[in-house]
């Protein structure tokens, strides 16, 4: 008999496939975003085990399908370059992921987990050409705004799943769930981490943020208010439930950069009052719930001790990672052009390039891959901060707001995680990135129309 978890595959890359053939495209896009973050990897215990997610063969079958259709139907589809032809650089990473393992050809220092080079290798220039192949996807729907919202939707509505398989666990049952798609948690007497069907304690607080912050853009477009305002309390919730430090620190840094931005830049008094009393309920609902509810001590036991180090003033204990000390181990064994695509836990015994998406990306590509992320980070916030400087319009010039807030707050999360770790985490990123490619058309189109 098939496995179950070879099935839902099976079906879903069909599904999808038979749908864009049918041009119901935005269905197959519509189910696509529903699996972004989810682990769900099928293939992770094959004899050659591939660490894709559902997802990823999704965004494969949906490609394919695009191409059938232009070839067989003579169907145009948009070419990335309207969003920039940089992101041709992808190629680079792609190419030169593959080439400079061959330069390289030494991982005597390296840990690459229980996969071997070649396992590594191949896996990680996937999950880059699956990025590749989601963006040339997604950026035919540019214009389509009402769409753009809706994928919104569907992406935080998956928080109602991610909390769903918290409390089926929780009450003893989530071995009624397919193990392949099961939520994991690390737990004992002294703590609780979730992990959410994500699958990484850590990550799953990037997850939540972006659940936050896309469900304040809706609320201020006044759309799917009721399921925005669950959202945030649940995405709330996995964020404390992850038992990691920063989720608090970054929520708090999101916050005040609202706050602030909108006292001072929108001179919006009501509306900051109103975000207040509504930050102000929903805090009061989730105290509740964790003080008798559920097992969140672990998030606050750890920040106290962080604290305690602080006052010490033990920076590299506080935040357990020593970034000065790690970087000339990751240097001396990465050089000047990196170790290419390859999953890299360790490097001789130190795992910050594993916890450091900046550190990841440079012992993988080298100066010019560090170089490319931030010039990425500086592209998106400067794009953003001058919307929100230059438009008239003002609920544009809100959502730019919260959109900026949740970039700068993810970008200072990366510090202490990496991305590159999950195809689902890449994409949830992908998503953000694209929507800052959105905002800058939709800035375009209101002032050609204020002109006009």
């Amino acid at each position: 008999m098939i496995p179950l978890k070879y099935l839902v595959l099976i079906f879903f890359v069909l599904l999808d496939f038979i749908l864009v053939l049918l041009n119901k495209d935005k269905i197959a896009i519509g189910i696509l975003m529903a699996t972004i973050p989810f682990a769900a990897h099928p293939l992770a215990n094959a004899k050659f085990p591939i660490l894709l997610g559902l997802n990823a063969f999704i965004i494969w079958s949906i490609w394919l399908a695009q191409i059938v259709k232009k070839n067989l139907f003579n169907i145009r589809f948009t070419n990335w370059n309207v969003i920039s032809k940089k992101l041709r650089f992808l190629y680079f990473f792609l190419i030169a992921g593959l080439l400079l393992p061959l330069i390289k050809s030494n991982y005597v220092n390296l840990n690459l987990g229980r996969y071997t080079p070649t396992e590594s290798i191949f896996n990680f220039s996937l999950s880059v050409f699956t990025l590749i192949a989601f963006i040339k996807i997604m950026v035919n729907y540019r214009y389509d705004f009402e769409f753009q919202d809706k994928l919104m939707a569907i992406f935080i509505l998956t928080s109602f799943l991610q909390f769903g398989s918290f409390l089926f666990n929780y009450i003893g049952y989530g071995h009624l769930l397919p193990k392949f798609l099961v939520t994991t948690t690390e737990f004992s007497e002294t703590y609780y981490r979730f992990s959410g069907l994500l699958g990484d304690y850590e990550l799953i607080v990037d997850y939540s943020m972006a659940v936050i912050g896309f469900a304040l853009i809706l609320i201020i477009k006044k759309k799917y208010i009721f399921l925005s305002m669950v959202s945030i309390f649940m995405a709330t919730l996995i964020g404390i439930l992850s038992g990691t430090r920063s989720f608090l620190i970054i929520l708090a840094i999101f916050i005040l950069f609202v706050y602030i931005y909108f006292i001072i830049k929108l001179h919006l008094y009501r509306k900051t009052f109103k975000f207040i009393l509504q930050i102000a309920f929903i805090s009061f609902i989730v105290i509740y719930v964790i003080e008798n509810l559920l097992p969140a001590y672990t998030i606050f036991t750890r920040t106290s001790e962080s604290i305690e180090y602080l006052r010490e003033r033990n920076i590299p204990a506080a935040i357990n990672r020593n970034l000065v000390k790690a970087f000339p181990v990751i240097f001396e064994n990465s050089g000047f052009l990196g170790n290419g695509s390859i999953l890299i836990y360790q490097i001789e015994g130190d795992d910050t390039v594993y916890h450091n998406l900046y550190y990841a990306v440079y012992a993988n590509f080298g100066i010019i891959g560090l170089f490319a992320l931030l010039y990425l980070i500086f592209s998106s916030t400067s794009l953003l901060f001058k919307i929100i400087r230059k438009t008239k319009n003002m609920n544009l010039s809100q959502e730019s707001i919260i959109l900026l807030a949740l970039l700068i707050s993810l970008f200072v999360q990366q510090m202490k995680i990496s991305a590159t770790r999950y195809i689902s985490s890449m994409l949830i990123y992908a998503f953000i990135f694209l929507n800052v490619y959105y905002y800058k058309l939709k800035f375009k189109k209101l002032n050609e129309k204020s002109n006009y």
